[in-house]
């Protein structure tokens, strides 16, 4: 799998799997050259000059190749100063050449890819007393000639929950007809009664086939009141203009004197748009961010305390002596339930939270109203990497005394650069350590995925009825593009913070980087199925936390330098810092506007032939999910999808194949000239089939036998 992994193109995954994923291989692939660049700086002029070096300090083992080894004011120290001016200039280089390439992918999206997205413009915080007819006559008013088809979003709570119940009654009743097929018995239920007793015995599938008809019904006539009312409407609507040179000029502009109201944004892709966010108001939406932001501030700076309590469990005598806990000391006795608490349960909470940490984020991210997933993604990199960085970095490198250390910085901020110099030196084996784990064991694992194995096994074994049960079992989800690029950014800060102090880690971030752009490139590719197409909006995020890095790095070099009595290179250490805010402002401004508005120069390239060949179905893209409820979403041609074998019987001149189809997100599909073709293991098993098209997720047909493949075709 090495080789074709290796050999899968760039080209090849920005068309198969989008501009999201191919952002995050090449920023893995660059931040490996980056590591493999400073290793070879380090090993050939920083390991030779340390292990020679006077060792005032007798230092031992893994520090004998770091800079402890060296004298202050020696003139070794020059050699870590220019390590320093040539580790930046090589972020510098790379960084600078993947925004470059990022917008010129990110214009390629806007001006080539058929996507309605690039004909759309979203615009939010309408005055919900504006009615329908009102929206049109004002768009058309704002934009003469250029409204194709407007989408108001609407939303409903009774509709909403008769949806949701359908949902549930057409699972039961998918449910009840793959006992019939199993076991050839119609299974029944009881209805009434209380607390599961009592009550009328009744046809499963006769039961549930009437509800979904009733429910059917409703949604009907709940869909049309809704279409029609103007109270539903939630103040945002989706507008498709005829060229996206007119989207790209719309963006721009000001609808209205009040910025505050009617404002354009680009349109997220119709798999990205998040619905429910574009209810909220622009205050709403201002006061839910200030209270989420408050939230994860104190959760940054208090998850010390759920890790102290695992922590503490690992040691029961102290507990015990705790006030109220006294009765721990009964089972200091008990030797085996010791062994269990100390050594097991310490880890097990710990994962726990940490496994919780990201739900939390999410749905708190998810709660301040953003508009689509992509931004919703984008906000919990933000807030993830800044609760990774402090508790990961900054908590570790203080020993755990960071609200000490806190009230020492805002006392006397010039300390921060020598408090960061006495304790960043004191952990590099602790993170050389943690990145050796993460290269070797960490990407294993990824591989492997012995979770979702363990899950889809018990899922298979004993929860799964239905083929959607089987389905949602085998289905792999996305790819967490936000909290793997989280990952790396760790990686990325220590190797530039260690990769002078402490060169005998860059090795092993070198593995990590190349084993992470095979094993989770092939993840990507061959795995997980994406579920929205975000067109690469994390990288700006991404580069940002990037020169982030690269300042906390110089500005601990300033401490080191200083506490080395080396002034000439603390200044120049000093100097980069305003290097670092400048270049980013540089290169942002250079490439930022470019790659999220595009330019109108390249919009009318191409325009006619993206208009002929796509977007002459627009009603079809976008659409409010309340009010398409009933439809049966379509494969489109390209879309990923999977065909499950549940039974071939008998092996003879004829045989029942009953199978399950779902698109990517979807339980069950409308199939459209799909065939899927795969060798059979038994050459005497069925070969060919052709199958009709039922409305139902379980198909039947007949096959005939022969030899070759086995080919179905839909």
């Amino acid at each position: 799998w090495i080789l074709p992994t290796f050999r899968y193109s760039d080209e090849r995954l920005f068309q198969t799997h989008g501009l999201d994923a191919l952002m995050f291989v090449k920023f893995t692939w660059y931040a490996g050259l980056i590591a493999l660049v400073q290793m070879v700086f380090s090993v050939v002029l920083l390991i030779p000059i340390y292990v020679t070096a006077e060792n005032p300090n007798d230092v031992s083992g893994i520090d004998l190749l770091s800079m402890a080894t060296v004298d202050k004011k020696s003139l070794r120290l020059i050699a870590s100063l220019f390590a320093i001016i040539f580790n930046s200039l090589a972020s510098y280089y790379f960084l600078y050449k993947l925004y470059s390439e990022y917008a010129s992918y990110r214009l390629r999206v806007q001006n080539t890819r058929k996507m309605q997205s690039n004909f759309s413009v979203l615009v939010r915080d309408v005055p919900t007393s504006v009615t329908k007819e009102e929206l049109l006559s004002e768009l058309e008013a704002l934009l003469p000639g250029q409204v194709e088809n407007v989408v108001a979003g609407v939303y409903d709570k009774e509709l909403e929950k008769k949806v949701q119940e359908r949902e549930v009654t057409k699972l039961n009743l998918e449910r009840a007809q793959a006992v019939l097929l199993k076991t050839s018995e119609r299974p029944v239920h009881k209805v009434g009664g209380f607390c599961c007793c009592g009550g009328a015995e009744v046809d499963s599938i006769d039961t549930y086939t009437a509800a979904l008809a009733d429910l059917d019904q409703q949604i009907v006539l709940s869909q049309s009141k809704v279409s029609e009312s103007s109270s539903a409407f939630i103040g945002s609507a989706i507008v498709s203009l005829t060229t996206t040179r007119m989207a790209k000029m719309a963006v721009r502009s000001l609808f209205m004197p009040n910025p505050a109201i009617w404002r354009p944004m680009n349109a997220p892709e119709p798999r990205d748009v998040m619905w429910p966010g574009l209810g909220t108001s622009h205050t709403s939406r201002v006061i839910r961010s200030i209270i989420v932001n408050t939230f994860i501030t104190f959760l940054v700076f208090f998850w010390v305390i759920p890790v102290t309590f695992a922590a503490s469990l690992a040691n029961l005598s102290a507990l015990a002596s705790v006030p109220g806990l006294s009765f721990l000391s009964a089972i200091n006795d008990i030797g085996a339930v010791v062994g269990i608490i100390q050594g097991f349960l310490p880890t097990l909470v710990l994962i726990i939270f940490w496994a919780l940490l990201v739900t939390i984020i999410r749905a708190v991210s998810t709660a301040q109203g953003l508009p689509s997933k992509s931004i919703i993604d984008r906000s919990i990199l933000s807030k993830y990497y800044f609760f990774i960085i402090f508790n990961g970095f900054f908590v570790f490198i203080l020993s755990g005394s960071i609200f000490n250390s806190l009230d020492a910085m805002i006392d006397d901020p010039a300390s921060i650069p020598t408090m960061l110099a006495s304790s960043v030196p004191t952990q590099a084996t602790f993170f050389i350590n943690y990145v050796m784990i993460q290269s070797l064991a960490g990407h294993c694992m990824a591989l492997w995925r012995p979770g979702p194995l363990i899950v889809r096994c018990i899922f298979h074994k004993y929860l799964s009825k239905s083929a959607r049960d089987f389905r949602a079992a085998e289905f792999p989800g996305r790819f967490s593009y936000e909290t793997a690029f989280v990952s790396h950014l760790m990686i990325f800060l220590l190797m530039s913070m260690y990769s002078t102090l402490s060169p005998f880690l860059m090795p092993f971030a070198c593995i990590y980087f190349f084993f992470a752009y095979l094993s989770q490139k092939y993840n990507i590719v061959h795995v997980f199925v994406p579920d929205y197409e975000g067109s690469g909006n994390l990288w700006p995020t991404v580069f940002n936390r990037c020169i982030a890095s690269l300042v906390v790095v110089h500005i601990t070099y300033i401490g080191i330098f200083a506490a080395y009595i080396f002034p000439a290179a603390a200044i120049v250490a000093a100097v980069f810092i305003p290097v670092d805010l400048v270049l980013s402002c540089m290169i942002k401004a250079r490439f930022h506007d470019v790659a999220k508005f595009g330019c109108l120069s390249e919009s009318t390239e191409k325009e006619a032939l993206l208009r002929s060949e796509y977007y002459e179905n627009v009603e079809t893209k976008y659409k409010v999910p309340l009010l398409c409820a009933l439809e049966a979403p379509e494969v489109q041609s390209g879309s990923k999808g999977y065909v499950r074998i549940d039974k071939v019987s008998p092996l003879s001149s004829t045989g029942e194949v009953v199978i399950g189809i779902g698109s990517e997100n979807t339980g069950s599909a409308a199939v459209k000239d799909m065939s899927v073709e795969f060798k059979s293991a038994d050459a005497k098993a069925p070969s060919k089939g052709s199958f009709s098209t039922f409305s139902k997720p379980e198909r039947r047909n007949t096959v005939e036998k022969s030899d070759g493949d086995l080919s179905l075709s839909f």
